[in-house]
């Protein structure tokens, strides 16, 4: 014999009323199901875009580090493959204002370079340039000569050896370059010969004056390449980012040796993403089960309205 019970609307068969309450109870729990679902949908593609980014930023960062170091050698060439440059250099007297103008503190001005050095045929420094002014050569010759004489003892190698320089690329001369400690900062050291660009001047293979270009990595070389790239908070790092959150691309010396991370704060498209939908997606959800519950409510209504009837 059916049991009945008092319920909202009257006197109602108990079972209806527990199936009735069954059903509400499981079509919340499907809701609330497919909101959690789509909500770890949406924040794991976020994340992944996040991923996919970060890996992106890295590795354009990475061949984008290796095209600037280039540059510097190329940008030398602007004055090292030049019949006047020789021709200055092997005076007797030489011009130290010409020598600004064209080989050393142009550079710092037109290209950045924060130092530039003549060595002779005798390996002697003969010029140094710093931060854009000219300054005593013969102070700087043993912290200059640790990171440079390496280079210019392979580059003198490489124009006694006649090694060809490709002619489809844009380098006109061979050189030489690594990434070094110069006065305790992180930089870019490149050494190109000068040589004349008619070929008319002819000067003995290994025996060419050197032009040696410095760049360091933590001035205004980091700051302009966060600043080309939109890399935020861009910077030069002795050790890894503490910040779990943060990307940075190792520099290594040609030996492998580790001196520092170019760090920075990685865009995260993902969570940009989020950021900007998941208000409107929380919105939606709320009024999705506000839907539902109204409609529950008025089934369950209704259910019972007519089982009071029969």
């Amino acid at each position: 014999m059916e049991r009945f019970q008092r319920g909202a609307f009257g006197v109602v068969p108990e079972g209806r009323e527990s199936v009735v309450s069954q059903i509400i109870v499981r079509t919340i729990a499907i809701v609330l199901l497919m909101a959690g679902l789509l909500a770890a949908f949406v924040w794991i593609g976020a994340r992944k875009a996040d991923e996919l980014s970060i890996d992106r930023q890295q590795h354009l960062i990475s061949i984008v580090l290796e095209q600037s170091f280039r540059a510097i050698a190329h940008d030398q060439e602007a004055a090292t493959v030049w019949d006047d440059s020789v021709r200055e250099l092997q005076k007797p007297r030489r011009d130290d204002d010409w020598l600004d103008d064209n080989l050393g503190i142009w550079f710092h001005t037109y290209y950045g370079h924060d130092e530039i050095f003549i060595v002779d045929p005798a390996d002697r420094l003969i010029y140094a340039m710093r931060s854009g002014k000219r300054a005593v050569a013969a102070s700087y010759v043993q912290s200059v000569g640790t990171a440079a004489a390496p280079l210019t003892a392979e580059l003198r190698s490489k124009m006694r050896s006649g090694v060809p320089v490709q002619r489809a690329s844009s380098i006109l001369t061979p050189g030489a370059i690594d990434l070094a400690m110069v006065h305790g900062h992180p930089a870019i050291v490149s050494v190109k010969p000068i040589v004349s660009d008619t070929g008319e001047i002819v000067v003995p293979p290994g025996r060419e004056y050197l032009h040696v270009a410095i760049r360091y990595l933590d001035g205004s070389f980091v700051h302009d390449l966060a600043s080309r790239y939109q890399l935020a908070n861009g910077r030069f790092s002795r050790t890894p980012p503490a910040d779990s959150g943060e990307s940075s691309v190792k520099l290594r010396t040609r030996k492998g040796e580790v001196i520092g991370y170019f760090a920075w704060s990685p865009f995260r498209p993902g969570t940009a993403m989020l950021g900007q939908v998941a208000p409107a997606l929380v919105g939606s959800l709320l009024l999705v089960f506000a839907i539902v519950a109204w409609l529950l409510f008025r089934i369950s209504r209704s259910t019972l309205q007519l089982s009071v009837a029969k």
